[in-house]
């Protein structure tokens, strides 16, 4: 009787990828938090549009949140500059939140990011519309050029 040489199968992984950044990230915020806390107060309430658009996408890499984050952070610079001359208190910080110019401008600008991403799409559609109705123009002048060149019967329109 022989023998029938069947390999046994790997086991399958079905554990989540990504858990060691998720814990590495939380560390991060955590010692953020413990060591100035006047600065996440205040990047948290700047960033806060964002960080909504961070929790709430659920699309593979996150495009719209990380563009909504990245335009939201370019404004909160600044702001992060002007607390950390004045000391890192939380009084400081406080008066750099109750100024609403400075909020608006940074959650317009996570706004933006995020328009930009959801817009960009249909102007690119529309572009890549336009170019291929020029070349299909082309093409047909091109062929109709061609038949009556070579004097052929023509053919039904495409």
């Amino acid at each position: 009787m022989a023998k029938s040489h069947v390999m046994a199968k790997a086991p399958v992984r079905t554990e989540k990828k990504g858990g060691g950044i998720t814990a590495v990230q939380g560390l991060a915020a955590g010692a953020a938090l413990v060591g100035a806390p006047s600065l996440f107060l205040l990047l948290g309430v700047l960033l806060a549009p964002g960080m909504l658009c961070l929790i709430s996408e659920r699309t593979p890499g996150r495009p719209v949140a990380r563009a909504a984050l990245l335009a939201g952070l370019a404004l909160s610079i600044a702001p992060a500059w002007h607390l950390w001359s004045m000391g890192l208190t939380l009084a400081h910080a406080l008066s750099l939140l109750s100024d609403v110019g400075t909020l608006a401008r940074t959650w317009c600008a996570g706004a933006f990011g995020w328009l930009i991403c959801e817009l960009a799409p249909l102007g690119v559609n529309a572009v890549l519309e336009v170019q291929s109705e020029r070349h299909q123009k082309k093409l047909i002048e091109h062929r109709k050029m061609l038949i009556k060149e070579w004097n052929l019967k023509a053919v039904d329109e495409i």
